[in-house]
């Protein structure tokens, strides 16, 4: 999805170069911004390089961390919709309680605890013990927080793509019938990309914190 948003980042940049080209062909522009538009175009051409080697760095590491040999030829499926309703049912304390019984830290304190012998041992650990047991909790609660954060990012950019959905259809009308420019309808286009490229980004990151909410809930929440 970036690498779309990059491909329309440079005919825009194209085109702006074009225009700024015919600006000063009708003497309404100047030398330094036409070189500085065939800056812009040079820019995004090399950035679009860049990410096509950062994705293919990218892929071929996340093949060779599956057990897949260099180069492999591996189909990588769309991301899943998040599960809206999962998040809607969670019960925060039940799960900071699993969280605590799923703790080996928090667990092996416990039982430190109930095997201590003397005063001060047995202080200490409960104090170890209490320590624990308010740093789970509040991590629970911090990765719950950063899953409703990530959920509202979701579904503003769910939103914003929608918004521009429409205005790409109303700019293809457009563009059919002659009534807007070449450049405005590839700066409508770029918009909707990376209107297109925000929504997938956040729906990473929402797949993202549910997955760093159920670790935290199955024994990885912060015991220190």
């Amino acid at each position: 999805y970036n690498l779309d948003g990059q491909k329309a980042r440079i005919e825009q940049a194209k085109l702006s170069y074009q225009s700024e080209q015919n600006r000063l062909a009708a003497g309404m522009s100047t030398q330094s911004k036409v070189l500085s538009a065939k800056e812009s175009v040079s820019n995004a051409e090399a950035a679009l390089v860049t990410a096509e080697s950062n994705l293919a760095s990218t892929k071929e590491s996340l093949c060779l961390m599956l057990g897949w040999g260099y180069g492999a030829d591996v189909e990588i499926a769309e991301l899943a919709e998040p599960d809206q309703s999962k998040i809607a049912a969670i019960d925060v304390n039940a799960d900071i309680q699993a969280a605590l019984e799923n703790s080996y830290a928090y667990r092996l304190t416990k039982k430190q605890l109930t095997n201590a012998r003397t005063d001060s041992v047995k202080e200490k650990l409960s104090e170890t013990e209490k320590n624990q047991r308010e740093t789970i909790s509040n991590s629970v609660k911090s990765a719950y927080d950063s899953l409703l954060l990530a959920q509202s990012s979701y579904e503003q950019a769910q939103s914003a793509l929608a918004l521009q959905e429409v205005s790409m259809k109303s700019a293809d009308a457009k563009l059919a019938a002659g009534t807007i420019t070449k450049n405005t309808y590839e700066s409508q286009k770029a918009s909707y990309t990376t209107a297109q490229v925000t929504a997938q980004t956040q729906k990473l990151s929402l797949l993202q914190a549910m997955v760093d909410y159920d670790w935290a809930v199955n024994g990885l929440a912060s015991a220190e």
